[in-house]
């Protein structure tokens, strides 16, 4: 469609291009050849009807366990996607007119991409005021506000239902159906918009795709960060779709395809190129199912870039509805969403940087497939989007008297510091001038530091905090017995800020619980309990942490010891603490299932007991 020639000799000429149509009684073989006998004509090919990737599947079961086996939450916590990241779905168009009024499906208003040029108001929004039926973008296309159709050769991209029961409209919704809208289903992209082209020929009972490299090219052209083709053919390679695939990479659109949903036991086809997913460029993206298997039905090969979940996909449908589908058609507009996603966070990525960053944060799944080479990368969208922001990890704190008595117990009127270690993990993020800050919203606390700067910290390295560099609080000299939480807060040039939460006794506590199940957990009924009342409390873990000692023990006017169900539950050691306990007027509830069984009849049971 391009009829100007790029000023760029290293970008295709597609305006050299031309579709020849001919009756059906000529042999297109016969007219190749006489095409290229002519002096003026450099090539001449068939241009075959390219087919969905999509197997039609009646399963009513609503779900989208897709986004939570990828990890989607997690990477939404990095962004919702940026609205002015814009995916082009090259298809079978949208549900554009479920009644005859131009009314588009429920789920999408938001998300659809507005030709700012056709918006004549530039209101955000296309009234039958900006039908002016002029090209006021001059880009070759009449009131294109979200796209074109180019079966019809209109500027309404619906989609031809019943051509391949709503394949675009299904398409869209997995890569960015509106999210968070109390509506429908939730698309890959979250917030990013879409650009719709529709080509399915409602007259093929196939649903083969007409002109839909005129689509590609049209995304590009108006400024589609990511196209999405969930389509193709087996076959041998054709020069002019190679070469639009390369003008819309170099016009700086990053391209998605599915595999094909042709494998068979011989893997005759899985040893065949299927296009446009294996043409240069194109991050080609076969499907898995919900145990990251190869999906039955996917192809795979040197050109399958990428798995993403392709079986019982929930999404859009025409007419307002949603249904349950799955193929390779479905795992490629979520792959195409998820970079969407990154593209809004790392904007300047190009096609091969983005498909590394994909991989490298992706679930290797070839164990799970050793039969099929290529399929290892089983996209990972949390870790993708977290990647790019540091990941810290508080590896060690403790608390130091700097004016105190030195009994390791935080009293009144004691200043304290918190010496810490953090480390950024590998696989994520450098952090820039990173800072930590003590926060206590505590009455009785007294935060005696600001923020403090530490430095870049890379990913992979750990670092201690300098003593000059503690956290430091002050305790008033009223403070009752009471439980507090202190956070620590780390921020960097990043923009991502981490909290976290350290938990602290003000004082001695009166009560002590000491967990003696033997690495049981019948302690948590004990802590429940106490903590309704509230009572504030230490507790002692001894299959961790040991024996207490006496002195330990002494200084707790009520001591809960639990033994659960251990049939051995007190050992000679542990009656001579509770005995010298009980002698210092201490106050016990001793508490266990085989208690009695162990220690009755022995002096310790008569004299103390």
């Amino acid at each position: 469609h391009m009829e100007t020639t790029p000023d760029d000799p290293t970008i295709p000429d597609l305006s050299r291009y031309y579709y020849v149509y001919f009756p059906a009684e000529f042999g297109p073989l016969a007219l190749i050849e006489a095409y290229e006998d002519c002096e003026n004509v450099q090539f001449a090919e068939p241009v075959p009807i390219m087919m969905p990737c999509y197997i039609p599947n009646d399963t009513r079961y609503r779900n989208q366990w897709h986004l939570d086996h990828c990890n989607l939450p997690d990477a939404w916590d990095v962004s919702h996607g940026s609205d002015e990241v814009v995916i082009g779905i090259v298809d079978s168009g949208l549900d554009m007119d479920i009644d005859g009024w131009f009314t588009i499906h429920e789920d999408f208003p938001q998300n659809l991409w507005i030709n700012p040029e056709e918006d004549i108001d530039h209101d955000g929004e296309i009234t039958f005021d900006d039908w002016d039926g002029e090209d006021n973008d001059d880009n070759g296309y009449i009131d294109d506000f979200y796209g074109w159709n180019f079966t019809r050769n209109s500027n309404w991209p619906d989609d031809i239902w019943g051509a391949e029961d709503g394949h675009g409209t299904h398409v869209a919704g997995i890569a960015s159906a509106a999210t968070d809208n109390e509506t429908g289903v939730s698309g890959a992209g979250f917030n990013c918009k879409l650009m719709i082209t529709a080509h399915f020929d409602p007259q093929d009972p196939d649903g083969g795709v007409l002109r839909a490299y005129e689509g590609v090219e049209y995304c590009a052209d108006n400024g589609a960060d990511v196209i999405n083709m969930s389509w193709g053919r087996f076959g041998g390679y054709i020069n002019s779709h190679a070469d639009a695939i390369a003008y819309a990479i170099r016009q700086g659109a990053i391209l998605f395809a599915g595999a094909g949903n042709d494998s068979v036991e011989d893997n005759r086809h899985d040893r065949q190129h299927f296009y446009p997913c294996a043409y240069e460029g194109v991050i080609g993206v076969g499907a898995s199912d919900s145990d990251d298997h190869k999906a039955n039905f996917s192809t795979w090969g040197d050109y399958t870039d990428l798995i993403a979940p392709g079986v019982s996909i929930l999404s859009t449908f025409p007419r307002n509805d949603y249904r349950i589908e799955q193929g390779t058609s479905m795992s490629s507009p979520f792959a195409a969403g998820i970079g969407a996603l990154m593209l809004s966070v790392e904007p300047d990525l190009s096609p091969s940087e983005l498909l590394e960053w994909m991989q490298r944060t992706a679930v290797d799944i070839s164990d799970l497939n050793e039969d099929y080479p290529g399929i290892v990368y089983r996209v990972d969208a949390g870790y993708l989007l977290q990647s790019t922001k540091p990941k810290w990890e508080l590896t060690e704190w403790r608390t130091i008297e700097v004016e105190g008595d030195g009994d390791g117990i935080i009293e009144r009127n004691e200043v304290i510091s918190i010496p810490a270690t953090f480390s950024n993990l590998e696989g994520y993020a450098d952090a820039h001038n990173v800072t930590v800050r003590l926060v206590n919203d505590d009455p009785f606390i007294h935060i005696r530091t600001g923020e403090i700067n530490i430095g870049d910290i890379r990913n992979g390295e750990e670092l201690d905090l300098w003593e000059d560099q503690y956290p430091t609080f002050h305790i008033s000299g009223n403070s009752p017995i009471h439980y507090t939480t202190f956070s620590l807060v780390v921020n960097s040039d990043e923009d991502w800020e981490v909290v976290f939460e350290l938990p602290m006794t003000i004082r001695q506590p009166n009560y002590l619980l000491v967990d003696d199940d033997n690495g049981g957990n019948f302690e948590t009924f004990y802590e429940s309990n106490l903590m309704e009342r509230p009572i504030v409390h230490d507790i002692w873990h001894i299959a961790d942490d040991g024996l207490p000692s006496q002195d330990f023990l002494d200084s707790y006017n009520y001591i809960v010891w639990e033994t659960g169900n251990d049939e051995s539950p007190l050992t000679g050691e542990e009656q001579v603490l509770i005995s010298n306990y009980l002698d210092q007027d201490g106050y016990l509830l001793l508490s266990g299932q085989y208690i009695g069984n162990d220690i009755g009849g022995t002096d310790f049971h008569q004299n103390y007991l």
